[in-house]
């Protein structure tokens, strides 16, 4: 068992708050709350680099035939998507407290649960899309069934689940 050190001179709090693993590359994704960056480590050799993206970051999600990673952005209400190497290739607008992100490898979407706006914001990481979902309230996290590309959504004050087929609309 190894340990990574996430701290560094420019930011000695980083409070890792997200962590994706894409397989195919070894790649760890870890988002650093207090850095408003995500680290992408290599798990084989324990090393990585860092790469800003919005305020606040907490939920991060791995689209791994894309080589992406996707990051809920609590702090400015947005994702960011970005490849492995750690650039930056879109930010989209997603809802108030952005927190839980989930990836459906097939379609190439990631679902971010916006906490403060009670909706799921559905994002393409290819094209750029974006669709919004309302959701009960107060979701924090999503998961997406790889199968059947169902999208279920934990919503912590209305003590539910929801469950959709993904696109625009309710759970």
């Amino acid at each position: 068992e190894q340990s990574v050190d996430l701290s560094s001179s420019a930011c000695p709090a980083p409070e890792p708050s997200g962590v994706s693993v894409d397989p195919q590359q070894n790649i760890a994704a870890v988002t650093l709350f207090g850095c408003d960056s995500v680290a992408l480590i290599d798990m084989a050799k324990g090393t990585g680099n860092t790469a800003k993206v919005g305020s606040k970051p907490i939920g991060v999600a791995v689209i791994p035939r894309l080589q992406l990673f996707v990051v809920a952005n609590n702090g400015s209400g947005n994702a960011t998507i970005l490849d492995e190497s750690g650039n930056v290739k879109n930010t989209l607008t997603t809802g108030t407290g952005s927190m839980g992100a989930a990836a459906d490898e097939a379609t190439g979407e990631v679902a971010i649960a916006n906490s403060v706006a009670n909706t799921v914001t559905v994002v393409n990481a290819v094209t750029g899309g974006t669709s919004t979902i309302s959701t009960g309230q107060r979701p924090i996290a999503v998961a997406f069934n790889y199968v059947n590309h169902q999208l279920a959504v934990a919503a912590s004050s209305g003590n539910s689940v929801g469950i959709s087929g993904g696109a625009g609309g309710s759970v």
